[in-house]
């Protein structure tokens, strides 16, 4: 199981809600720098890490035109699922009822 750091799901996070299914590295970085609250990345960093997602198989790149273009390889959903059924393999014997029985809980205990 791999967990996404936080440039990672971010990344992954404009690639689910994207009009486009497939984006450029240069196009992603633009998507990443428009947001004035964060600090601004370099290219090179964010083609480094769609790479790096790549080679753990959460993007997929093919060359269009001399250059990559990038696609999601699993769904947001999919992401999510994994992470539940790694949860509940480590904390519930595998029962993912039983940890979103858990979850409900404590959500509900701390509304």
């Amino acid at each position: 199981m791999k967990f996404l750091g936080p440039l990672q799901m971010r990344i992954m996070q404009v690639m689910w809600y994207a009009d486009d299914d497939y984006m450029k590295a240069r196009q992603m970085w633009k998507k990443l720098n428009q947001n004035e609250n964060e600090p601004e990345l370099a290219y090179t960093t964010v083609n480094t890490v769609m790479t790096s997602l790549c080679k753990c198989n959460f993007l997929q790149r093919v060359m269009i035109k001399n250059s990559y273009t990038y696609t999601a390889r699993l769904r947001e959903d999919q992401y999510e699922l994994q992470i539940l059924r790694y949860c509940a393999d480590a904390f519930h014997n595998g029962d993912i009822d039983d940890l979103r029985n858990e979850v409900n809980f404590i959500h509900l205990k701390n509304t």
